[in-house]
C-alpha cells in the first residue's frame, strides 16, 4: 500500500492506496487544537447551573472543563492558570472538552506549566495520521508520499529518525501534481457520490439523514442473472463488502441500514451466510462496529461508533 499526504479543496487529506483503489481516506483537522496536546489555559466564567467552567487555551479556543475532569472534582478559580489536556475536538455548536487529568507524565507537566506563559504548548501529541500508520505493518507499506515540506519533516521525525524504517518520499514535480500522479480528485469524487457500482453489475445508493444512514443494494445491470438463488445471494456478498468499505471509507457512524435484495423463504441458509459475512466484516473495522440482525424485510441493522465527522462533512 502507497500512502499520499497531500493538498485536496484546501485541506491535507491522507489516501491509502492499494491497487489503485482507496482503502484508507482520512481528512487533516484544521482545529487549531488537537486531542492530546496539553496546553497552559486561564480560566474564565463558570457556567451557571452546572458544576463546569470555560478555559482559554489558545487566543480564539474556547473550552470546556467539567468538574469531573478536575482535581478532586473541585473547578479552579477564575483567572488562575492550569495546565489542561484536550479531550475532543469542537464538534458543531459544541466547544473543545479539556481535562486537567494530563496522564501518566502529569507531575512533569505540571512543573513545567509553573514556569511557562498563558496558551504554551507543554505537550503536542502526534497527528491521527501519523497514529494510523503505526497501526500498519511496516511491510504493508511500500511508500509513503506527500508534497509538503513540513510533512515530511514530521513524518522522518515522527516515524523514521533514522531512515531506514520506512520509505518517505518528498515529491517535487509541481508540473505533475500528486492529485493527478494517483487520481486523487477522481476517487474522492467517487467516495462522495451517492451511487456506487458493483462489479457484478448491481450498485449502492448511500443516503444520510441527521437520524441514521441507509444504504440500498440495487441489481442495476445484472437482473437478467437474477434466475438463480446463488446469484442474487453473491451480488448481496459483493454488496456487505463495498458496503462496509464505504463505511470506513466515509466514516459513517450511528445507525446503519443496508436494504439488501430479498431472499427466497427456501433460502434460509444463503440468508444466514450473509449474517455471518456482516458479522465477520464488522469485527475487521478498527472503529466499533456491530452487526445488530436482519430484519424480516432484509434490513440489515449496523451500528458504528463515532469517532470524527463524516468525510462529505469535512470536505
Amino acid at each position: 500500500m502507497k500512502i499520499v499526504i497531500t493538498g485536496f479543496k484546501k485541506r491535507t487529506v491522507v489516501c491509502g492506496i492499494e491497487d489503485n483503489s482507496l482503502c484508507y481516506f482520512d481528512v487533516v483537522s484544521q482545529s487549531p487544537v488537537t486531542p492530546g496536546n496539553v496546553y497552559v489555559a486561564r480560566v474564565e466564567d463558570r457556567i451557571k447551573n452546572l458544576d463546569a467552567c470555560f478555559v482559554r487555551v489558545q487566543p480564539e479556543v474556547k473550552c470546556f472543563l467539567n468538574s469531573g475532569d478536575c482535581k478532586d472534582h473541585t473547578l479552579p478559580k477564575t483567572g488562575e492558570l492550569i495546565p489542561v489536556r484536550i479531550k475532543s475536538e469542537a464538534k458543531g455548536s459544541k466547544l473543545a472538552v479539556c481535562t486537567m487529568k494530563l496522564g501518566q507524565d502529569s507531575e512533569e507537566l505540571e512543573n513545567k506549566a509553573k514556569t511557562r506563559s498563558l496558551y504554551s504548548l507543554l505537550k503536542a501529541e502526534a497527528p491521527v495520521y501519523i497514529k494510523k500508520i503505526r497501526t500498519i505493518p511496516k511491510e504493508d507499506i511500500s511508500d509513503i508520499i506527500t508534497d509538503r515540506l513540513d510533512i515530511y519533516d514530521l513524518l522522518r521525525g515522527e516515524l523514521d529518525p533514522e531512515g531506514d524504517a520506512y520509505n518517505i518520499r518528498h515529491y517535487t514535480d509541481d508540473g505533475f501534481p500528486l492529485t493527478a500522479l494517483f487520481s486523487i480528485r477522481e476517487k474522492v469524487e467517487e467516495l462522495l457520490s451517492k451511487r456506487v457500482w458493483l462489479k457484478s453489475g448491481g450498485y449502492l445508493v448511500i443516503d444520510r439523514t441527521e437520524a441514521l444512514c441507509v444504504i440500498d443494494v440495487n441489481t442495476g445491470k445484472c437482473d437478467r442473472r437474477l434466475g438463480r438463488s446463488e446469484n442474487l445471494h453473491s451480488i448481496n456478498l459483493e454488496a456487505a463488502r463495498e458496503a462496509l468499505r464505504q463505511i470506513r471509507l466515509r466514516n459513517l457512524s450511528g445507525i446503519i441500514l443496508i436494504d439488501f435484495i430479498n431472499y427466497k423463504k427456501e433460502d434460509a441458509s444463503l440468508l444466514k451466510q450473509l449474517e455471518e459475512e456482516l458479522e465477520k466484516l464488522c469485527t475487521k473495522d478498527a472503529v466499533t462496529c456491530e452487526f445488530v440482525d436482519i430484519t424480516p424485510l432484509y434490513l440489515a441493522e449496523l451500528t458504528r461508533k463515532r469517532v470524527a465527522p463524516p468525510v462529505a462533512e469535512l470536505l
